[in-house]
């Protein structure tokens, strides 16, 4: 009887799967929650993830539930803080002419910022994927520990450009140093970028630099 007993409990327990599938990272992201669904793992170095708004204690963590724009993806964020900082090194694909300037979403072709829709958005543990409507591109993000992942999948086209913003700042503040330089084709350095915001002796110096793969050749830049 004992044994029949046992065996209709372990027959009734169900395999163990990973709790990784009950992560929303979603939660917390609408009002004034200040958190981000940005890619990032326990402990991980790297949180990278769309920015939605850079100013006013609204974006504190650079992102809001509620927003329909994008201007790009950035690797580091503060989550629930209340705090604004970060937004370091900021990614944005575009397609025909080079844009080095956030611009209107509502007149593409003038900026890298794009409008995007709450159901081409996909956020869960460790990935965080959207579709961009203005330049039609597909976005996907993962990280390792020390490293932020990007696939971009353009539409057909021979102008497919990314614009790295290496003076993206999370709170509207301009950084006191920001710099980057090719190394060679694909790989791009930047030396450390100093915040003049909250916390600016306790922050983190991150060393980043970046491997594009096809590789690309360096377009246009900008010392503002």
């Amino acid at each position: 009887m004992l044994t029949s007993f046992l065996a209709a409990i372990v027959a009734t327990v169900p395999a163990a799967g990973p709790v990784s599938k009950y992560v929303d990272p979603m939660i917390g992201t609408s009002a004034t929650g200040h958190t981000f669904p940005a890619a990032v793992l326990p402990h991980g170095m790297v949180q990278l993830g769309p920015d939605t708004g850079f100013s006013g204690w609204d974006h504190a963590s650079g992102y809001r539930n509620d927003d329909g724009v994008i201007h790009g993806f950035s690797h580091m964020h503060l989550s629930g803080t209340g705090g604004s900082d970060f937004g370091d090194v900021l990614v944005a694909p575009t397609v025909g002419d080079v844009q080095l300037g956030l611009g209107d979403p509502n007149k593409p072709g003038t900026g890298y910022s794009s409008k995007f829709e709450k159901k081409d958005e996909v956020a869960r543990a460790g990935y965080y994927a959207v579709f961009l409507q203005n330049p039609q591109v597909e976005v996907q993000l993962t990280t390792t520990p020390r490293v932020g992942i990007h696939r971009y999948t353009f539409p057909a086209t021979d102008k497919a450009n990314l614009t790295f913003d290496i003076t993206s700042q999370i709170g509207g503040q301009e950084r006191t140093f920001s710099s980057a330089r090719w190394i060679s084709p694909p790989v791009m350095v930047y030396p450390p970028t100093i915040s003049s915001l909250w916390e600016k002796q306790k922050r983190p110096v991150p060393y980043p630099y970046s491997t594009l793969t096809p590789p690309s050749t360096p377009g246009k830049t900008s010392r503002s």
